[in-house]
């Protein structure tokens, strides 16, 4: 934020230049760049190596692009036109390399065949929830490989936390056939807790599946401070992914109590400013010159009075 001080003003003279600044040449700069975040927001921009995806957008898929600086969206094959194709002819501009698309067991080549240019197939649930068997998701995750692409899965804890049969084929038979794991519950299920605080779980993930467990979901429903009973979460989750070396944040923007209204956009502005303090977004704010008629050459906020805020034109990094 830059401070423009108009010198030498009474209280009188203040009065009476509200609407004259302009003739008063002789001025006073000073920067601050501590200040700076008191501008509106421009955008956030991916901070190297972390991506931020998200599924579910409540928000438009460009703004969370071009605004909000997430790269990583979980989309279905049908959807691929719409996301790669360019703003001007009405797309969202995603690259085809940072999308996950998801696949279905009884036509995957149909998927990866008209998804030219993706990396990351996913399927979300497939065995406690999408009908698949266990050798289901091994036959597309080894047709996937055959096309050079990735396969993966997210899972309940159900599956991937409480001891079972077909917990033990999972970890023995498929998950050497599969490029990466996530968790796709909101609460801890390790030792069978069952509390909202999912941490302890991803960190017994990490343990038991290694580099392959790298990419999180975070959701608005379960995590953000209308619904969860810890409050708002993102800060601890978002912390917690980079201590255990995730680079992958999925955010679940499902609709809130507010659907399509304010509550979801307080969800989102929470989450992205919890991504900026743990390195996930940086963010860039408009700068503002304040223009202050004051009684001295230095700013007094009990002698001076705010009469204007411009934008420079300038955008500076908070």
């Amino acid at each position: 934020m830059i401070l423009r001080i108009i010198q030498n003003v009474s209280i009188s003279q203040t009065t009476e230049k509200k609407g004259a600044v302009s003739l008063w040449q002789r001025i006073a700069m000073m920067e601050d760049s501590r200040s700076a975040e008191r501008g509106p927001l421009d955008h956030y921009q991916p901070w190297d190596p972390k991506r931020v995806g998200f599924a579910a957008p409540q928000i438009g898929p460009l703004d969370l692009r071009q605004k909000y600086g997430f790269t990583r969206p979980v989309i279905n094959a049908s959807q691929y036109a719409q996301y790669t194709d360019p703003p001007s002819s009405g797309g969202y501009g995603y690259s085809p390399a940072n999308l996950i698309v998801t696949i279905h067991y009884s036509n995957p080549a149909a998927t990866v065949d008209g998804c030219p240019n993706v990396v990351d197939f996913y399927a979300d649930e497939p065995y406690t929830n999408g009908g698949w068997g266990m050798q289901d998701i091994i036959n597309v995750a080894d047709y996937v490989h055959t096309r050079g692409k990735k396969f993966g899965v997210g899972e309940q804890g159900t599956l991937l936390m409480i001891p079972s049969t077909a917990r033990t084929y999972f970890n023995e038979h498929v998950v050497s056939h599969l490029d990466f794991v996530t968790y796709t519950n909101y609460q801890n299920l390790y030792s069978g807790s069952g509390d909202n605080d999912q941490r302890p779980t991803w960190t017994t993930l990490r343990n038991n599946y290694g580099a392959k467990f790298d990419r999180v979901w975070i959701s608005s429903v379960k995590d953000g401070f209308e619904y969860s009973s810890l409050g708002d979460e993102y800060s601890n989750l978002l912390g917690h992914a980079s201590n255990l070396g995730i680079n992958i944040a999925l955010f679940y923007c499902g609709p809130g109590r507010d659907y399509q209204g304010a509550g979801t956009q307080r969800q989102l502005d929470s989450f992205c400013s919890a991504a900026r303090a743990h390195g996930w977004l940086r963010k860039f704010v408009k700068e503002i010159e304040q223009h202050w008629c004051c009684e001295t050459q230095v700013y007094n906020p009990d002698t001076c009075y705010l009469h204007d805020s411009i934008e420079t034109g300038n955008i500076v990094e908070v």
